[in-house]
């Protein structure tokens, strides 16, 4: 039986939360770089509108490194990984092309965004930079895989330090660069960012794995799964196939929010200020998107010590609700507005009051991702895609109405709707949780008797 504590839990779940915060101090460093620059809230607004879209497209590659480390245990299977993984990249680079280069991102960026003018003209821009960003990021993906494979994660970390440290300075020097547009620059801060995490991921690689092919043939795991059948392309979509659309699901929810922020009677004060505040914000949001590690590492223990589990859980959510709360309710998330990121005065208030309501949310995640940890300990994770949808329909209706509240603050519109899609997932969890709770109850107590 395995014994928790408290500081298990900790040990365990601070390692995770560090990774997960520095991804999200990085994309909430480019938005400080864009402060910087002549009419902030244009490419701010334009910025955050491309990098939604493009990651509708890249969705489905940023399943590569769960295929690579999972299905991969032998040199056959390595090459089948390979060579799908290769055609995948190839028809998503296609889609993206067509996308860009075709009405379609024109349409959806006037009639959907409601862009025009300077914004819509620096969106167009940054979308045909970033072009190449989920190329580079299956690249990415395909290495952070290997890595994991090998049990050599301290370099996925080290190459996002490596990435934030980048950006950092980009930051720094992106004011000097006057001659460039706007425009361009944010396109290419975005992307170089990634190939700086990608040249540290693949000399990490070279450096502590060495030649794969024949680290492949050392695997302890090589002797028994040799046994099983062949992997076939069938069984790799089969795999794939529903992390791919559950991607897919949770990256619309992005581009919505910014469709209805963008019918607000000021889309682009509402799109910046969003974008800023909500970015802001997320540092403190994203480590939790690592908690459902615990309640599957430790479903097999007794009811007593798993209910350890919703105490630690409510602590993390303490902790980071305060974080938010002293940005939202004292001077630090102005200074940090005004200072770090360098927001435009117009957009303060608003992306201050987007902070204020996100205090709520780390209840609200917390809470979804330990049902989330429970479904995926009983292998249910047909639940989490429901519930994505279920997610991505409440957040559609809750858009459509809170838009015609006429809101004094309109970047309300898009933390609103982010707050009532959590709650309806979680009623949802919490109804299907109460018909599996009595299995995970059963085999806790079978561990505990064996």
């Amino acid at each position: 039986m395995i014994q928790i504590s408290i500081k298990s839990m900790f040990v365990f779940y601070i390692p995770l939360a560090i990774t997960a915060l520095l991804t999200t101090l990085t994309h909430t460093l480019f938005n400080a770089g864009l402060g910087r620059l002549s009419k902030p809230e244009i490419y701010i607004s334009a910025f955050a509108v491309a990098k939604s879209l493009m990651h509708l497209f890249e969705s489905p590659i940023t399943m590569l490194r769960q295929t690579y480390s999972t299905l991969v245990v032998d040199q056959d299977s390595m090459r089948k990984v390979r060579v799908f993984c290769t055609w995948l990249i190839t028809i998503i680079g296609i889609l993206f092309a067509i996308f860009i280069y075709s009405p379609i991102s024109f349409l959806i960026f006037t009639k959907l965004m409601n862009l025009d003018g300077e914004t819509l003209s620096a969106a167009i821009v940054i979308l045909r930079i970033i072009f190449f960003f989920p190329i580079l990021s299956a690249i990415r993906n395909y290495y952070q895989g290997i890595l994991i494979k090998f049990q050599a994660t301290r370099l996925i970390t080290l190459s996002t330090i490596s990435r934030m440290f980048y950006v950092s300075i980009f930051v720094g020097v992106i004011g000097r660069f006057t001659q460039v547009p706007g425009s361009v620059l944010a396109g290419l801060m975005f992307l170089s960012a990634l190939l700086v995490e990608l040249i540290v991921l693949m000399i990490g690689k070279r450096l502590v794995v060495g030649n794969v092919n024949e680290r492949i043939l050392h695997l302890s795991q090589f002797k028994y799964l040799e046994k099983q059948n062949p992997l076939t392309y069938r069984m790799i979509f089969t795999f794939i196939g529903p992390l791919i659309v559950m991607g897919f699901i949770r990256s619309l929810g992005t581009p919505l929010v910014n469709a209805g922020l963008g019918q607000t009677y000021a889309p682009e004060i509402a799109l910046s200020a969003y974008a800023v505040g909500w970015g802001l914000g997320n540092i403190a949001i994203s480590p939790l998107g690592a908690f459902h590690q615990i309640p599957i590492s430790f479903m097999s223990t007794t009811e007593e010590q798993r209910s350890l589990v919703k105490v630690f859980g409510f602590f993390v959510a303490c902790f980071f609700s305060f974080c938010i709360f002293l940005m939202g309710y004292t001077s630090l998330g102005k200074w940090l507005l005004l200072n770090w990121i360098k927001a435009p005065a117009d957009i303060i208030q608003p992306a201050v009051g987007v902070l204020r309501w996100m205090v709520i949310l780390p209840f609200f995640v917390i809470v979804r991702e330990y049902f989330w940890g429970m479904l995926m300990y009983q292998r249910k994770t047909k639940y989490l895609s429901i519930g994505k949808i279920v997610n991505l329909l409440s957040l559609t209706v809750t858009m459509f109405v809170v838009s015609f509240l006429n809101l004094a603050n309109p970047a309300l519109v898009g933390v609103f709707g982010m707050l009532g899609c959590e709650v309806v997932e979680i009623i949802y969890l919490f109804c299907v949780s109460k018909k599996e709770i009595p299995t995970v109850k059963l085999q806790a107590k079978t561990s505990v008797n064996i």
